[in-house]
């Protein structure tokens, strides 16, 4: 996903317009946010999130406690398409077993894609909610 940004200028009665597309970089080790072409787990998003269900295992206690909620995770796709620096941004109240048990998920994830800018491989910053719920 890019964001684009425009300028408007006036010059002699003529409105000119200039886009220029923005990429962030982001704080963590001098990682991206935003590049041209996005990192990516195998065939996408759908592939990922088959992926994050077959392996994932609800925890015991919090099963039995009714426990349930979502986990903010954010880590780094490196230009080898490894994953690193795993962390929790935001997680369930009163479940830390769910918070380790999306983390190690995550760290288990075979090498991605590797996010492109300007036609080479940069860290880019991933962030992604898993969702625990009770059926």
């Amino acid at each position: 996903m890019k964001y684009k940004a425009e300028v408007h200028v006036m010059y002699y009665d003529n409105e000119l317009t200039f886009t220029s597309e923005l990429f962030q970089k982001s704080e963590i080790d001098d990682s991206f946010d935003l590049v041209e072409e996005m990192p990516q787990f195998n065939d996408g998003p759908s592939d990922m999130m088959r992926f994050i269900a077959a392996e994932i295992h609800y925890p015991q206690r919090a099963k039995e406690a009714g426990l349930s909620g979502k986990c903010n995770l954010r880590f780094v796709v490196l230009p080898n398409g490894k994953i690193s620096n795993v962390e929790l941004v935001h997680g369930i109240p009163g479940c830390p077993e769910c918070d380790k048990e999306a983390i190690r998920v995550i760290k288990t994830m075979q090498p991605w894609k590797p996010g492109m800018q300007n036609g080479r491989a940069v860290p880019v910053v991933i962030n992604i909610p898993i969702s625990f719920r009770l059926r």
